[in-house]
């Protein structure tokens, strides 16, 4: 095939993707529906993590001192603390700066605040442990909680571990969503390409008599395939973008800002570039297959 017949095959593409309307269009319905779920599922997970990476003190365990406890018992409790496996860090908040700091997460209740005094304070002794690997928190809770003196242990292990399950299970349902829409993609865009293909099948016969080459016969129709692909990936983003950004307005801000990450910054170019993949390898392998099946090429 010569460079200078590359422009004449690809205007035989557009011509073949505008003569089967119906099927054309079926083509490009069921790719937009194979890129914008899997699309969706990936926006949900990644704002799954951003909204653990806002929670405070995630990576930390609350280890509260019983009430009445002295500086003998704290600086015991601090050494057992010490010599606990996994344990990173760890950082101590006296009552009086608990409740200083309550004050300021809480003013609406801070002339409340204000009636207690050292003598009179409700906020214990805190411990803050600080760990770096979730698989070892219920060890680290398990051996926090067995120290005498030590009242309450509280973490953010259940919203981690919950988060983590709707993670799993969106990647589950995506990938099966995504697998079932890209073979019936397949399936549509090759009953397109075969329609091209049956409606041409005389002046393929000539070329073939005149000696053209398989590559100068199949090009075409590859070309076909590929503009399927990309007028799905390019509508399917514009989908997206607009669902995206109405799911952002309902959702709102939290404490001035956004809970979800930004569709332009953080999104467009990654999955633009996916659309792209998704498209152009679904219509390249379909109008493969379908020339191989039927041209014997």
């Amino acid at each position: 095939m010569k460079i200078r017949s590359i422009p004449h095959l690809i205007s035989q593409g557009f011509i073949s993707f505008f003569r089967n309307g119906a099927m054309t269009t079926a083509s490009i319905a069921v790719l937009i529906f194979c890129m914008i779920l899997p699309g969706t599922f990936f926006l949900l997970i990644d704002n799954i993590d951003r909204f653990l990476e806002g929670i405070d003190d995630l990576y930390v365990i609350n280890a509260y001192v019983m009430n009445g406890a002295g500086e003998e018992d704290i600086r015991g409790i601090e050494e057992q603390i010490s010599k606990i496996e996994h344990v990173s860090a760890y950082t101590q908040v006296t009552s009086d700066e608990g409740l200083e700091a309550l004050k300021e997460r809480a003013p609406s209740i801070k002339e409340i605040l204000n009636r207690y005094d050292s003598e009179t304070n409700p906020v214990p002794h805190t411990f803050k442990v600080e760990f770096s690997d979730f698989d070892e928190v219920h060890s680290i809770i398990r051996d926090l909680n067995a120290i005498t003196g030590i009242d309450e242990v509280k973490s953010q292990i259940s919203v981690y571990e919950g988060a983590n399950r709707l993670k799993s299970l969106f990647r589950v349902i995506g990938i099966w969503i995504m697998v079932i829409l890209f073979v019936v993609a397949i399936l549509v865009i090759m009953n397109t390409v075969k329609l091209t293909v049956y409606s041409r099948r005389q002046e393929i016969a000539i070329m073939r008599y005149i000696g053209a080459t398989s590559a100068f016969v199949i090009a075409p129709f590859i070309v076909e395939g590929v503009i399927i692909g990309i007028v799905s990936a390019v509508i399917a983003l514009g989908i997206q973008f607009c669902l995206y950004e109405i799911t952002v307005d309902m959702v709102g801000t939290y404490g001035g800002t956004a809970i979800l990450g930004s569709f332009v910054n953080d999104y467009l170019v990654i999955i633009a570039l996916a659309f792209l993949a998704i498209g152009i390898f679904s219509g390249v392998v379909a109008s493969s297959i379908c020339v191989k099946k039927h041209l014997n090429v």
